[in-house]
């Protein structure tokens, strides 16, 4: 549009911008117009094609036509289930002619059995990839079929050749026949198709219960007895069970192992040894299910003390079995269930605590000795459980530790540092001898724990609770060992304390006296008012001495009260009177009298001792010239000096404190 002179001047130009507009916008109309004829023409080719995939599709006649079509079209939804339900009728054609097969197969006579025939319907199970639960279950019972037939004529050759007696004839003809045998019976059983569904802890071999067929015969002709189905009998049959088992392992199990060992069928000498035990233990598995059966029906308290027994039996058994035979498969112990484990671990339980009962009623005495001994039997009781591994036991295991074997060592923990109202009415020697026996008890008690912690039983259960319990122990026993030492130190200390106070009174008489400066004789013996004293201690001593503490703990204690005497003689006899000579020569012959006393043999001398004597040494300048020996002594030396060298250079001081030294030299001026 124009506007102005100048628009109209540019009028040309105006002119080209629109002719050149209008050019472009025919340029877009055109290659729209192309593109809708392009879109037009694909369509048509689309369809065209869609048509010819669907003819194709439509004639796919076999499994075999369809990979063609998903490299020329892709991977077509249409095409794998196509695919499917070609398989899914490949896969019933095949089952239906297994299944066929199955029916048809001959059922031959033991002698005329031809293990290829069995072998290859299993390839063709295999190979066509049937998971058909009819198939598995009718060719399972096939393979039954067959090896019952086998396994009856395993059993009597067996039975025939006596093989497990002395009787039998070793010929090689023999030995190959019955070898021959249970390697068919093994190799045919590994045709067995799994329920995966189904794991059997415990699995039995057809070879093997023809192998184990002679020790059930023999079992059942010795244990079929009705006297052994008596309640009354029982805890005796059963211990005549595993006796029996035993005898008949220790001579027959290698025996076996030569005999049947085939090592190209997998029947090595290792699978041979845990599997002939394996299957020889089923009669006596038989005879616990029914002994826990009964008992089930009538927990009578008699019945009840045949199941504690049976149980204990089983985990002596068991043991047994690895010690003495290296079995290292299932025992007997798989047969208990919770609930029987759960009544016998209560049974236990209540049992020890009763005994525990009657052990803290008993005197001091002799109760320490008592629950140590209580504690050891316990473990060598359940010693058998704990040497079993089977997972299903260690919470079990656990539960015997933590219920049994801690809370008995922290109850008498308790029971030993719980203050006792009667003490009171007891005199102060017989409360000290009180503590010595608890100190003695807690002492027996902290060495057995001590030794426990290290049986492999516990150090195995430690591992494990760390394991569940994301803890870092040493050991199990650790707080509950921690604990008792605790109790150790509180226990001497208190005895320390008591000793202390019945020391003190009886050196009262000692304390009053007062005319050391009078004494004008060289003694000879000690003052006869500590006498008094030196027998009480004496008399303590002894006694304390019955108790064989260790010595560690004696040497405390009387360190400690050999201290305490150094600090009563020099704070209420040395430092509040005035000597002569030989009232000083006194005090130091009635101190080395109770230093015999409280002194242990073979002990070196303590500081404080040593402290002590030079404290005297001091003291004794006074009478044994002074002057020459420290002519600088004076009290403008003792005021300035501040560590005395030149005193205890001339002396030889080693230990007493200035603090000592200062107060001797000022007594001495």
């Amino acid at each position: 549009m124009l506007h102005s002179i100048e628009d109209l001047i540019n009028i040309d130009s105006h002119i080209q911008e629109v002719s050149s507009s209008r050019d472009k916008l025919a340029e877009r109309l055109k290659q729209l117009k192309d593109d809708e004829d392009d879109f037009v023409n694909n369509m048509d080719m689309i369809e065209k094609r869609l048509n010819e995939a669907t003819n194709e599709i439509s004639s796919i006649t076999c499994i075999a036509d369809i990979e063609p079509l998903r490299l020329k079209y892709g991977n077509l939804q249409v095409l794998d289930q196509i695919e499917t339900l070609f398989k899914q009728k490949q896969a019933h054609i095949n089952e239906a002619d297994v299944l066929r097969e199955i029916d048809e197969f001959p059922i031959q006579d033991a002698e005329n059995f031809n293990p290829e025939l069995i072998e290859s319907l299993k390839l063709k199970i295999t190979s066509f990839d049937i998971e058909s639960a009819e198939v598995r279950e009718r060719f399972n019972f096939l393979l039954e079929s067959i090896s019952k037939r086998l396994l009856d004529k395993f059993k009597q050759d067996l039975l025939n050749s006596k093989w497990d007696t002395e009787h039998f004839v070793s010929s090689k003809k023999i030995v190959r026949d019955v070898c021959e045998q249970s390697s068919t019976l093994f190799n045919l059983q590994k045709l067995w198709i799994d329920d995966i569904s189904a794991v059997s802890e415990n699995k039995q071999y057809w070879n093997f219960q023809g192998i184990s067929h002679n020790f059930l015969i023999k079992f059942m002709y010795h244990f079929s007895n009705p006297k052994f189905e008596d309640s009354g009998q029982q805890k005796q049959s059963i211990e005549l069970y595993f006796r029996f088992l035993d005898r008949y392992l220790q001579t027959n199990l290698f025996h076996c192992i030569d005999i049947f060992c085939d090592e190209k069928s997998g029947l090595t000498k290792e699978f041979i040894h845990e599997q002939f035990i394996n299957h020889t233990l089923n009669p006596i598995r038989n005879k616990v299910t029914q002994t826990l059966l009964k008992i089930s029906e009538n927990q009578s308290g008699e019945n009840i003390k045949t199941m504690i027994v049976l149980i204990s039996q089983i985990f002596i058994n068991d043991n047994a079995l690895i010690k003495n035979h290296y079995y290292t498969g299932v025992g007997l112990v798989s047969l208990l269930p919770p609930k029987v484990l759960e009544a016998w671990l209560d049974f236990e339980l209540n049992s020890t605590l009763h005994q525990y009962g009657k052990i803290i009623s008993s005197p001091l005495s002799t109760n320490g000795t008592d629950l140590v001994k209580l504690l050891e039997n316990m473990y060598q009781y359940f010693e058998p459980c704990f040497n079993i591994e089977y997972h299903y036991l260690d919470s079990y295991k656990l539960q015997i530790v933590g219920r049994i074997f801690l809370e008995l060592v922290n109850r008498y923990n308790k029971f030993i540092i719980s203050p006792d109202p009667s003490l009171l009415q007891l005199s102060e020697e017989k409360q000290l001898e009180i503590t010595f026996l608890k100190l003695r008890n807690i002492l027996l008690l902290e060495k057995c724990v001590y030794e426990l912690r290290f049986k492999p039983a516990f150090i195995e259960l430690t591992y494990t609770f760390n394991e569940l319990s994301g803890s870092q122990y040493s050991s199990i026993f650790t707080e509950s060992f921690s604990s008792l030492e605790e109790t150790v130190i509180t226990i001497r200390e208190s005895i320390i304390h008591r000793w202390k106070k019945i020391f003190k009174a009886s050196l009262s008489p000692y304390f009053k006296l007062g005319k050391w400066q009078e004494i004008s004789n060289r003694p000879d013996q000690c003052s006869t008012e500590i006498i008094g004293a030196i027998q009480k201690v004496s008399e303590l001593k002894a006694e304390f001495a019955q108790l064989k503490l260790p010595t560690n703990i004696s040497i405390s204690i009387f360190h400690a009260l050999l201290t305490q005497s150094i600090s009563y003689l020099k704070d209420y006899v040395i430092k509040v009177n005035s000597f002569s000579e030989y009232g000083l020569q006194q005090a130091m012959l009635d101190y080395e009298e109770l230093k015999k006393v409280l002194q242990m043999t073979g002990v070196p001398q303590s500081v404080q001792e040593m402290e002590f004597e030079e404290f005297i040494k001091v003291l004794s300048l006074k009478y044994n010239g002074k002057i020459q020996v420290l002519p600088f002594l004076s009290k403008a030396y003792i005021s300035q000096s501040l560590d005395y060298i030149e005193v205890r250079d001339a002396l030889n001081l080693k230990y007493i404190p200035n603090s000592e030294l200062d107060y001797a030299l000022y007594k001495i001026l």
